[in-house]
């Protein structure tokens, strides 16, 4: 079935559902219309949001519904943005449509982690993120605009799924000594040299991929001779140089003086999403 068909078909069955005139004699609050929807609309939009990539047009489409029903047709009496807050923030607990979109279109991530399952779908993602480690791809730390520069691919839906990938997965700061030695050296956006991300080969192969695999026991950077000694490999002094420079630039933007003492560990989404049984309500939790 083509995206146009499933489209159609799926909004036909939204406007039947939000227009049965049962609900209008059961006089429901506007928080039993909320309930009405999570429970009987959203399991519909699963069929349509998931598989396909975006169309944004079909978003607002279905939006509107859900709004149409919640007021009766009459027009909006509180703003969308503060009806998807928490009852804590003022608002309702609305379905941000949104939202829930990109966290559909995540569960391909979690899919395509997990080694036990076989789907022969996992070779058109092996194709693009091949060169870039396959399944490692997703622990690096690239925010959205990296990511569209360092990936390269005609596939609109897995262009897509990254990109949503990178707006929840991104950390923009260090948390604390534990994070910074943990931070990946490879294609991540805080670590760049002239500009761009950094991905050495050799050094992948050697299983360098961390902070803290340049440094020694002495909680010091090696020098190039260590360094060469304990991973038997020859790199470029401007290479190696470059990339210890990148890394100490990112220990003074953190402020990593402040935290010398700190034990703050942080915990891949890739290893939480693996864990929970619905990553959906995971990353939606997060988007919101």
């Amino acid at each position: 079935m083509d995206f146009s068909r499933s489209r159609t078909i799926c909004l036909l069955k939204l406007q039947r559902e939000t227009r049965k005139s049962c609900w209008k004699y059961r006089r429901l609050t506007l928080l039993g219309k909320i309930t009405v929807i999570k429970s009987l609309v959203v399991s519909q939009l699963v069929y349509l949001l998931s598989p396909f990539r975006s169309n944004y047009r079909v978003l607002n489409e279905i939006n509107d519904l859900l709004y149409t029903f919640l007021w009766n047709g009459k027009g909006d009496k509180i703003k969308r943005k503060v009806m998807i807050n928490d009852f804590g923030d003022g608002g309702f607990k609305m379905i941000d449509i949104s939202s829930l979109n990109k966290s559909l279109k995540t569960t391909w991530i979690k899919k395509y982690l997990d080694n036990n399952n076989k789907g022969k779908w996992k070779i058109f993602f092996d194709i693009t993120l091949k060169k870039y480690g396959c399944q490692n791809f997703f622990s690096y730390n690239l925010n959205v605009k990296d990511i569209l520069s360092t990936i390269t691919t005609s596939d609109g839906f897995l262009k897509e799924i990254l990109e949503i990938w990178a707006e929840v997965n991104f950390e923009p700061e260090i948390a604390s000594k534990n994070h910074f030695l943990d931070q990946q050296l490879w294609h991540n956006s805080l670590l760049k040299i002239a500009n761009k991300t950094i991905f050495f080969q050799n050094w992948f192969n050697k299983g360098i991929t961390r902070v803290k695999h340049l440094m020694g026991s002495d909680n010091n950077f090696l020098s190039l001779s260590d360094f060469r000694c304990k991973y038997e490999i020859d790199p470029r002094p401007l290479s190696f140089y470059g990339l210890i420079s990148a890394v100490k630039s990112i220990r003074i933007d953190s402020n990593f003086q402040d935290l010398q003492n700190a034990n703050h560990e942080k915990e891949l989404l890739t290893t939480r999403i693996l864990q929970v049984k619905k990553a959906t309500t995971l990353i939606y939790k997060k988007i919101d």
